[in-house]
């Protein structure tokens, strides 16, 4: 049985109307962020109304800052959709390949993975920052001089 395509255009519809909840995480099967996304938008509202309510400038703050780290997400999945996209319908280019290298601070990644049949990415190796070219110093051979010493004729 074929499982089905998820379709970009749905994904970028949920972001659009029902992104401040997370419907479009849930609907590219990654639960944990979703919820994170609902749980920061319903902390960032009862921070607001509770703030008014109690005439507290400070409580409506903390709001503000719970909805610009939840518009940041927002923001942020813009641009990574697409991939996760790719991700799931199986499809290999260079930027899924970049996702599962650099790996994914999202807890439910790995069940993605298992999801889209990339069993095998679920241990893909982490890269360094340093080019495997570069010289290290402590994996430099020891180098002979040849250089005359007085008194070894």
């Amino acid at each position: 049985m074929e499982r089905p395509e998820k379709s970009l255009l749905k994904a970028y519809v949920f972001l659009v109307l029902l992104g401040f909840v997370g419907a479009h995480r849930f609907y590219l099967k990654r639960p944990g962020t979703g919820l994170f996304l609902c749980l920061l938008t319903i902390a960032c509202i009862g921070a607001v109304i509770a703030g008014n309510v109690l005439e507290d400038q400070e409580i409506v703050y903390v709001g503000y800052i719970a909805g610009a780290l939840c518009l940041s997400v927002m923001l942020v999945d813009l641009v990574t959709i697409p991939s996760m996209v790719d991700l799931l319908n199986g499809v290999d280019n260079d930027d899924t390949r970049m996702a599962v290298i650099a790996g994914n601070l999202d807890p439910s990644f790995q069940a993605t993975l298992r999801q889209a049949g990339r069993e095998e990415d679920l241990d893909a190796p982490r890269r360094s920052a340093i080019p495997d070219d570069f010289d290290r110093p402590w994996k430099r051979e020891k180098r002979k001089t040849d250089t005359y010493r007085p008194g070894e004729d």
